[in-house]
């Protein structure tokens, strides 16, 4: 079996948490004695029609040029890609977090900010009984043109409505829980528990990504909210290789 693991193009600006990761993950896949190439998904001269599997490594910068990602999963939604790319395309924009909720989870409560529109922010506050917000675009990652903003921070305010004009965002009530005690991630293999991991923010910051200097802890899943993820998972990535 011939497979492709899909990245991009590292220009180091989500650099990964582990130092040589691919290189690791290359030395543990000779040693299995795969036939693999680690191709970049945006890469014009990849023929994909070459692969038995495609397998969805990395291709972190997706969310900086959606409308090329959403165009290259339609080029190879015909192929053996893990995971399944009509879960690929359904995940990567985060109204998918409406459907989850009217499936009876429960979700951090969230407003949809449509392109083009101009932010009731005073609505907001009252909506969500807060006096800060997050907000950030449907379509992003690594805490892209991800704000916290107080009632007061008309600066932020304008510069998200600045963003409007391009991109749908989400608003949701800031949850004090993240920078207080961190962000839980389980990680699914095949529907099964491999392992979590704590994200711990920075003294000071409210993202846990290690490059705004978060810290990640390997420990044991709390077992309240592993029932629930499970849940998660039987629900919404039946067919996948893996899950977070």
């Amino acid at each position: 079996m011939k497979i492709a693991f899909v990245t991009y193009q590292d220009g180091g600006k989500f650099n990964a948490a582990i130092p040589q990761e691919d290189e690791l993950l290359k030395a543990f896949l000779t040693e299995k004695g795969l036939d693999y190439t680690f191709e970049i998904w945006d890469n014009p001269q990849v023929n994909w029609e070459q692969y038995d599997a495609l397998i969805i490594k990395s291709p972190w910068d997706y969310f900086e040029k959606p409308k090329a990602w959403y165009t290259w999963l339609d080029t190879v939604k015909h192929l053996k890609v893990l995971n399944p790319v009509n879960i690929l395309q359904w995940n990567s924009d985060k109204i998918y977090l409406q459907e989850i909720a009217d499936a009876g989870f429960d979700i951090v409560p969230s407003e949809w900010l449509n392109k083009g529109e101009k932010p009731n922010w005073e609505q907001l506050f009252l909506h969500f009984n807060t006096k800060k917000l997050i907000i950030k675009p449907r379509i992003s990652g690594g805490a892209l043109h991800t704000y916290a903003v107080g009632e007061h921070d008309k600066n932020k305010m304008h510069e998200i409505e600045m963003l409007l004009a391009e991109f749908d965002f989400m608003a949701q009530p800031f949850v004090q829980e993240i920078p207080d005690k961190g962000e839980w991630s389980f990680i699914f293999f095949n529907n099964q528990l491999s392992h979590a991991i704590l994200k711990t923010a920075k003294e000071g910051e409210f993202r846990v990504q290690h490059f705004f200097g978060g810290t990640i802890h390997s420990l044991p899943a709390p077992a309240h909210l592993l029932t629930t993820a499970q849940q998660l998972v039987n629900n919404f990535a039946k067919g996948c290789l893996y899950a977070r």
